[in-house]
This record gives structure tokens, sequence and C-alpha cells, in this order.
């Protein structure tokens, strides 16, 4: 009877010895990367230097592990590294950049959660379009494996074209008060004595010359000024041969001259330059002695927009006259000023 036990008792032994031989071993499963992304610079295919930005959440990993991200089997090519960091959220966390890869390393572990690049790496996209998948495993350490994807395009560039049409208003008022008027365009000065020359403004009732401007040239604009009668000034319609002379000079009571210039500008955008010689101090509104500049018959830039576009510009025109006591008397002293603006597109 105690035979037999002890042999029962072997062979129970024998089974579970082989038993345990036939049980499966669980294999160690390689854990992946989570939330994986590398975001670059360009995305065109054959483009080089182009700058990645690696981002991932670990597993949990030791210290030591290495995970090797393979981006030449990828078509990556030329890979380089200006810097070499990134930082995770537990442990201590490298980053290494070879010729054919990049590394993350665990150097003070345990490493795990959100990895950032901190450092910078650059590498040449591949040659064709289409999803470009880089894998990745251990190269030493805990397992870890798994893939994400980069696209390459044909091009990553739109380019966006657009046109601005020239543009380029002008407008003549004449009125003694900054307001629109229609034409014709007239400024009376009404009767001039050797003791009351005549200048534009309330207090001998005549008119500025206002003038409106707005252009988008880009080398800006000028505007110009001709009399129909140049140094002669105003000249009688009946007697040609009389006239009050113009000339650049202060206009004073007894004096004979004739003369116009610039009392105020303003503008939304930009600005305006007035020119020599209308360009005086002594040229305010209702200034009654302003000095101003004498007329010829061709062009004379009154006021300049510096060579820059302007909105919304205003420029005031002061017109005034004096006489001697030697100036003949008539009824039909007159001038035609003609005004030009012109644009440099």
């Amino acid at each position: 009877m105690r035979k037999l036990f002890k042999r029962a008792a072997a062979l129970a032994t024998t089974v579970a010895t082989v038993g345990t031989m036939l049980l499966p071993v669980a294999p160690v499963h390689a854990a992946d990367l989570t939330s994986t992304k590398d975001t670059l610079s360009r995305e065109k295919i054959s483009v080089t230097s182009v700058t990645h930005t690696l981002v991932t959440t670990l597993p949990t990993v030791s210290t030591g592990t290495v995970i090797r991200f393979l981006y030449d089997t990828a078509g990556f090519t030329s890979t380089a590294q200006s810097t070499s960091a990134g930082t995770c959220a537990t442990g201590t966390c490298t980053l290494t950049v070879s010729a054919t890869d990049v590394k993350i390393n665990c150097t003070a572990g345990p490493c795990s959660g959100l990895f950032t690049q901190t450092g910078t790496f650059t590498a040449t996209n591949p040659g064709t379009a289409g999803s470009k998948e880089v894998t990745y495993a251990q190269a030493q350490g805990d397992p870890v494996s798994g893939s994400f994807a980069i696209p390459i395009v044909d091009d990553d560039q739109v380019t966006v074209t657009a046109t601005v049409a020239p543009s380029i208003t002008f407008d003549i008022d004449t009125a003694q008060t900054d307001t629109e008027s229609a034409a014709p365009y007239s400024v009376a000065l009404g009767a001039i004595t050797t003791t009351d020359s005549q200048v534009s403004g309330a207090t001998d009732a005549a008119n500025f010359i206002w003038m409106n401007l707005d252009t988008n040239a880009t080398g800006g604009a000028v505007i110009t000024v001709l009399s129909a009668n140049g140094a002669n000034g105003l000249v009688s319609t009946a007697v040609s041969a009389d006239d009050i002379d113009s000339a650049s000079a202060l206009i004073a009571n007894g004096t004979e001259n004739y003369g116009i210039c610039v009392s105020s500008t303003s503008a939304t955008t930009g600005s305006f330059t007035e020119v020599s010689p209308f360009d005086n101090a002594d040229c305010t509104a209702d200034e009654q002695t302003p000095s101003v500049g004498g007329l010829t018959t061709s062009a004379q830039n009154l006021v300049n927009t510096g060579g820059n576009p302007i909105s919304v510009g205003r420029v005031q025109v002061t017109v005034a006259a004096a006489i001697s006591a030697i100036t003949e008397a008539h009824n039909d002293y007159t001038d035609t000023l003609t005004f030009i603006a012109t644009g440099t597109f």
C-alpha cells in the first residue's frame, strides 16, 4: 500500500512538472506612443532644410530606454540638428539627431508623459508625394514600437495675387469758407484802391481757391499753376497794355502787385509740401498783407505730396492784389489761372 502511494505521488509530481513546462509564456508587448505628431515647416516634395517639431506622449519607460524614429526609411534624408533638446512630463529626456534618425533618450527615469521637442532638427523632404509613415522602436531598454504619418505634397504653397487700379481725383472750389462749389470758378477781388488792397477772405469778401486731391500714386502727386498773363498779372481786357504786374513780394497798400500763396493744407492720410514761391509763412486766412508768389505763363509747382499717396487732401490758396497811384483805371482787369494735378504711378 505504501509503495502504491509513493508511485502515485511521483506520478503526480511528474505530471505537474510537465504541465508547468507546457504552460504558454506571456510575451512582453511593446508599448505604443500616443498623440504623436511632427509639424513640418514645409511639406512640399524635395524641399531642403525643413524644420521638424516632434511631440508625443510616452508610456512609462525606464532609465536608459532609447526610442529610435526611422526617418530615413520614410524617405527623409540629410537629417541634421541645430540644437538637441527635449523635455517630458516625468523623468529626464533628451533628443538626439543623426544623419538618418532621431532618438528620444530617457536619461533619468522612469520617463513618461508628454514629450516636447525644444531643440530643432531639419531634413530634406521625400521626392514623391503621399503619406509617409515614420516607424519607431526601442534602440535599447524597454520595448516601444509604433508609427505615425506625415503628408508630403507636390506643392504646399498658394500664390495670391491682386490688382489695385491707379486712381487720382482732383477738384477745385472757390468760396470764402471751406465748402464745395460748382463751376465756373472765380475770385472777384472787387475794387482795389491805394489804401485798400484786396485779399481772399471774409475781410474783403473775396473767395479763396480750394482744391481736393486723392491719389494712390506710388510716387505721389503734384499740383501746378500757370497764369494766362504771367508776369503781366491782371490785364485790362480793353487795353492790354495796362496791367497789374505779378511778382514774388509782400502785398502792400500803394504798391502794385498781384499773386497767390498757399494759406493752408490738410489731409487725412499723407501730407502736402508747399513749394516756393507760394510757400510763404506770411499767408494765412484773412491776412491783409500776405507774401505772394509771382506767376508765370509756364506751369509752376504749387504743392506736392512728398512722393507719397494722399487721402482727402485739401489745399487753400489766397489771391491778393494791390495798386499804386499810377495804376490805370479799368473795370476789366482779369487773369486766368490753370491748375493741373499729376500723379506719378
